[in-house]
């Protein structure tokens, strides 16, 4: 019984750090660390309730319509958001790259006074 009970409690905890990585995935300024770090949570959790599942625990009916299925729901929905966030990121990680580039190949041209460039490359 107590078995039971630490399941479900293990499944609310799964649920709840879900719910939690959807408010991160979808703020405005969503910081990757902190995704990685409650998905670090996460798995500790999955690998908890696969120990206890191992040990003989069983899934109950209720708790897959209760807990499962708004976690497969919220992967489904967060991880193609996650997916283009991270190409947003990686896109604007080149254009910088891109700049620092550009900067450096004209470092030898160096801005006088009123707009006039004269180049120091000799």
């Amino acid at each position: 019984m107590e078995n039971l009970e630490n399941l479900e409690n293990l499944f609310r905890q799964l649920l709840s750090i879900s719910l939690e990585w959807e408010q991160a995935v979808l703020q405005d300024d969503a910081d990757p660390d902190l995704w990685i770090n409650i998905l670090e949570k996460r798995e500790q959790v999955i690998v908890q309730i696969s120990g206890e599942m191992k040990a003989g625990a069983a899934v109950q009916e209720e708790w897959t319509k209760q807990y499962l299925e708004p976690v497969f729901k919220l992967n489904r929905r967060l991880l193609p958001i996650m997916e283009e966030k991270k190409q947003n990121l990686s896109d604007k990680m080149n254009q910088v790259q891109r700049s620092k580039t550009v900067n450096n190949q004209y470092l030898g041209y160096r801005a006088a006074a009123y707009g006039a460039f004269f180049d120091t490359k000799k």
